[in-house]
């Protein structure tokens, strides 16, 4: 039996690249990002029909093993603390789950941790190409 490619789908990825408080050690920022933070997200995310939620952690000791690339590619070590990925099918949804209560009540109150004023949003449509390793149908 033949497997299937899978079939592309335009999502939409908010990215959040995220700014650690200035009274937050580095440390504490990924230990509670990780461990209270992101169940709590993973939680609000998943109930209210978001598709996908994705941490992406930047300690100051993986950026330093990328100095030598950087320097020989010309690329720039971008200075945030990480960035996070949410995947949805409408702006709508995320509206709805901003509105969310258990949003407003539990996580946002939470988000002490994070300097949303220092950190940077981008919104836009993800076309995956490639999946698992394997070329993604049309």
């Amino acid at each position: 039996m033949a497997t299937q490619s899978p079939q592309k789908e335009r999502l939409l990825k908010l990215s959040i690249l995220q700014r650690r408080a200035e009274d937050v050690s580095e440390e504490k920022f990924h230990r509670h990002w990780t461990g209270i933070h992101g169940p709590l997200a993973a939680k609000w995310l998943a109930s209210t029909g978001i598709i996908g939620y994705i941490q992406y952690h930047t300690p100051s000791s993986v950026k330093s093993q990328m100095e030598t690339m950087a320097e020989k590619t010309g690329w720039e070590i971008s200075d945030y603390d990480g960035h996070v990925e949410i995947y949805c099918r409408s702006v709508e949804e995320l509206e709805r789950a901003v509105k969310d209560e258990f949003y407003r009540e539990t996580v946002h109150p939470d988000e002490t941790f994070l300097d949303q004023k220092r950190s940077t949003v981008t919104l836009g449509w993800e076309e995956k190409y490639v999946v698992d390793g394997k070329v993604v149908g049309s």
